[in-house]
């Protein structure tokens, strides 16, 4: 009997108290197992054995626990996402201290909307190949985490839209503009951008320089 299956019958065992901790640490394993082994490699190329072992369970358990190798990567990349849009919305309230003439100038919004998306294309670089199948998986109606895909663009839109929004009431911004389709166009010019960069043949590298040039040609007719 392998040592991993010694384990979880020894687990099964044990009383229920103990077993939830044991389960809650076996998971916390799953997850920094897969969350090394995707910032080390790409997707294809981690087994569901590497991340196993890895863990330090047999992979029969790792089954039970994630389902199959796709839904590992939406969730630990899901749960990075997350972690990165909390720290970009944390930072853009506490940037937002702006003195009463800064609020007239556009460009305090504009900077707001940049650091906004230069923050999504650092997150990126992190392993570009692995964040454009997460990006396609949302993509695809059957994918179970789909919501969680439309939920985090909607962070990012909502916030646009919001620091578009500010602009308009301080004048800094056009008033015959809905900043909520703005914020749908500036979150579009980012997804294309990461979706075609593989297909185009450019540079990860080049990615926050693309999507740089391409918001300010879509947001700076809206100010002044």
């Amino acid at each position: 009997m392998a040592k991993a299956d010694e384990a979880e019958i020894v687990d099964a065992l044990r009383p229920l108290g103990q077993r939830d901790r044991s389960k809650a640490e076996r998971a916390a394993r799953i997850r920094a197992a897969a969350e090394e082994l995707l910032s080390e490699s790409n997707f294809e190329d981690i087994t569901t054995k590497r991340v196993a072992e890895r863990a330090g369970i047999g992979e029969a358990t790792l089954f039970r626990y994630i389902g199959s190798k796709q839904r590992l990567l939406n969730v630990v990349y899901g749960d990075q996402m997350d972690a990165m849009l909390n720290t970009t919305e944390e930072l853009d309230v506490a940037a937002n201290t702006a003195t009463p003439a800064e609020r007239r100038l556009a460009a305090w919004y504009l900077h707001r909307i940049y650091a906004a998306y230069q923050a999504r294309c650092d997150f990126y670089l992190r392993n570009p190949h692995n964040a454009t199948l997460y990006l396609r998986a949302g993509f695809d109606p059957s994918d179970e985490l789909v919501p969680r895909h439309l939920a985090q663009g909607d962070r990012t839109i909502r916030l646009v839209a919001a620091v578009l929004s500010d602009g308009q009431r301080a004048g800094a911004v056009r008033h015959d503009v809905e900043p909520a389709l703005v914020a749908q166009n500036c979150h579009g010019i980012f997804i294309h951008e990461v979706d075609r960069t593989p297909v185009r043949g450019f540079s990860p590298a080049s990615i926050w320089d693309r999507v740089h040039a391409r918001l300010q040609v879509q947001l700076e007719p809206l100010v002044g």
